[in-house]
C-alpha cells in the first residue's frame, strides 16, 4: 500500500468495494485500491442489447484503455484482490495473458483474509475515510 509502482485492483461489485454491503467481518476495501469490476472487462453492460454478454471479453484495445484510464499500466506491479480470489482470476488472466502485463499477482486470501486483520480499511468510492 502507498507505493507509486504498485496498484491494487479490486473487481468486486460497487457495494462490496464501498463497504455498503455488510458481508464480511469488516466491510470496504484495501486503502488505495481501484474498483474495476469484473463485469467492466466483459460485454455485460454493452448498451446494444444484442451485444450484451457477460461471457464475452471486450476487445484488447478497449481493455487497454479501460485499465490505463485508471492508472493500471504495464510498468506497475498489479495486485488483484476480490472477496476470495475468484473474481480476481478473470482480471489476472486479462492483465497477464491477454494484455501482457509482466508483473501481475492475485492476493489469494483477498478480502476474506484482509478483513479479518487489524490492517486499515477504506470505505466509499475512493479517497474517503480510512478506518482501523
Amino acid at each position: 500500500m502507498g507505493r507509486p509502482d504498485v496498484v491494487i485492483v479490486d473487481p468486486r461489485p460497487k457495494g462490496l468495494f464501498e463497504g455498503t454491503e455488510q458481508t464480511f467481518i469488516r466491510n470496504g476495501h484495501i486503502p488505495g485500491a481501484i474498483n474495476i469490476t469484473w463485469q467492466s472487462v466483459t460485454e455485460a453492460n454493452n448498451p446494444d442489447e444484442a451485444l450484451k454478454n457477460p461471457h464475452k471479453l471486450k476487445s484488447v484495445e478497449a481493455l487497454r484503455k479501460l485499465f490505463a484510464s485508471h492508472g493500471v499500466t504495464p510498468e506497475k506491479t498489479v495486485i488483484v484482490s476480490c472477496s476470495t480470489g475468484r473474481e480476481a482470476s478473470l482480471q489476472y488472466i486479462v492483465l497477464k495473458h491477454l494484455l501482457g502485463y509482466p508483473n501481475v499477482r492475485i492476493y489469494e486470501g483477498s478480502w476474506t483474509e484482509y478483513s479479518a486483520t487489524q490492517h486499515p480499511v477504506q470505505t466509499g468510492p475512493g479517497a474517503s475515510a480510512v478506518k482501523n
